[in-house]
């Protein structure tokens, strides 16, 4: 065990990335339990393995403490923590602290041990304060992305459980009118991400604004984007601006994932945001276009990129041939936006339903293959070589209890799989954030591109809505036992 004493914020970048660096070691420290690191030095420090802290607390430090140090660094591994780090970019940051943390663990001779579970509600409570933090951010985006779908799609699942406050319920609708100033004809696919929400948008906020200048944006993309040769559309850049050189004051202008050069890259990430925006606004405006594009997509995915030995999905296709390893997160974009389609659109054509959702199964297959002794998978699922991922075991987690729970796949294939991965999550978060996050990235020819992404600590906002689905799973392996 090794104590752990700051000055500095417990949220600030460079005690999260020590936390981060810490569970990745599986080094135990003090203050785990509590989400809340020690401000004084434990008098009996001399039963600690080591010592984080920083310069900020050393300068504080009275007489008394100065001989407690002392006589501890005499014989023990005592790591301090520059605050520079704090001012340092994220990914200066994290090399910095990976570095110092390997050289911690080299020198105070830890073997690697299980860190704790964190309950279910500990890890809500942090979550709640996460999201707080996020929404008040949001007024400096000038477009939508993914985190706004997966933040808000978290709350809602908490909402309807009875489990959000009536002041969250109101900035939740807060934020739906403010998506109205972020919904504009995008110059890449992260900016439909939210489009999802447009058709609830009407009876939250009383008015079709919303969806009205979603529905105006979604008929751009599909007349004006670029296709790929197999008439998908892509993504981003348009047939008659390839540039967006007529749009210099697009927040896409000058954006290289903007160019319709790129057209026949087809990624799982589009699979993702159209899987997830595209079939609710066929049910809204009757317009059979918008769920046709999805399920052209997903049906493209499903042949071109998976893998027939093993059910996985490389991360892309160019041309018609796959491309990229089978990242974890690749996998689980796909999956998600497949998902979106299944749980927000109950009144699909059965034929599409039935498709949906033997693409997740056939992907769930895969993935009990490769689960981790651990409960998680590998940031590149077939190879042993790389990390285990917290991002994707949530999205996989979250995917399959919520579908076990609601019918879409036999209970006995998959309840052991996410009993296993919910208790594996548990040992991951730290105030709401998922230590064990692939930094992410665009599709490469290159495997050793893959092996080599770094791994930090990051908000993963769909942790509460798989917690509170694997739960059921667990209290009912509980009663059976």
């Amino acid at each position: 065990m090794i104590a752990f004493v700051t000055g500095l914020d417990n949220d600030s970048p460079c005690i999260r990335e020590a936390v981060h660096q810490l569970i990745t070691l599986g080094i135990p420290f003090s203050g785990w339990e509590a989400q809340q690191l020690l401000t004084d030095f434990p008098a009996d420090l001399a039963r600690y393995d080591a010592l984080i802290t920083d310069r900020e607390r050393l300068r504080r430090a009275g007489a008394e403490e100065r001989r407690l140090l002392e006589a501890f660094a005499m014989d023990h591994c005592v790591h301090i923590i520059p605050e520079e780090y704090n001012r340092a970019a994220g990914f200066t940051c994290d090399a910095l602290t990976e570095i110092d943390f390997h050289l911690l663990a080299a020198a105070s001779g830890l073997d690697r041990q299980e860190i704790p579970e964190i309950p279910t509600e500990t890890i809500l409570e942090w979550y709640l304060k996460n999201m707080e933090e996020f929404f008040r951010e949001r007024k400096r985006f000038r477009h939508l992305n993914e985190y706004h779908l997966h933040c808000t799609e978290s709350l809602l699942e908490m909402e309807k459980l009875g489990r959000l406050s009536p002041e969250w319920s109101r900035d939740l609708t807060d934020f739906f009118n403010d998506m109205e100033r972020l919904i504009e004809p995008p110059g890449d696919i992260d900016g439909l991400a939210a489009w999802s929400l447009a058709p609830l948008s009407v009876e939250r906020c009383g008015h079709r604004r919303i969806l009205d200048k979603v529905l105006a944006a979604a008929e751009d993309v599909v007349h004006n984007w670029a296709r790929s040769d197999e008439g998908l559309l892509c993504i981003g850049g348009r047939r008659d601006d390839p540039l967006l050189l007529a749009h210099p004051d697009s927040p896409f202008f000058g954006f290289t994932r903007a160019s319709g050069g790129l057209r026949n890259l087809i990624l799982n990430e589009l699979l993702h945001y159209f899987g997830a925006a595209f079939p609710g606004l066929t049910t809204v405006s009757g317009d059979p276009k918008f769920l046709e594009e999805a399920v052209k997509l997903m049906r493209y995915v499903d042949r071109i990129h998976r893998d027939p030995a093993d059910g996985l999905l490389c991360h892309a296709s160019l041309h018609g041939r796959p491309l990229g390893e089978k990242w974890g997160r690749g996998n689980t974009h796909a999956m998600m936006g497949v998902f979106y389609l299944l749980k927000n659109n109950p009144a699909l054509p059965e034929e599409i339903r039935a498709d949906a959702a033997a693409f997740l199964d056939k992907t769930g297959r895969g993935l009990l293959k490769y689960q981790t002794d651990n409960g998680l998978w590998h940031n590149v699922i077939d190879r042993e070589d790389t990390p285990e991922e917290t991002s994707c075991s949530v999205l996989i987690t979250l995917i399959f209890a919520y579908g076990v729970n609601h019918g879409w796949f036999p209970k006995d294939r998959y309840a052991a799989m996410i009993r296993k991965s919910s208790h594996a999550l548990r040992r991951k978060f730290w105030r709401g954030c998922g230590s064990g996050n692939c930094r992410g990235t665009m599709p490469s020819p290159e495997t050793s591109y893959y092996l080599r992404r770094p791994i930090h600590m990051y908000r993963m906002p769909l942790i509460a809505p798989a917690l509170i689905e694997s739960e059921k799973l667990i209290q009912e392996g509980r009663s059976k036992s």
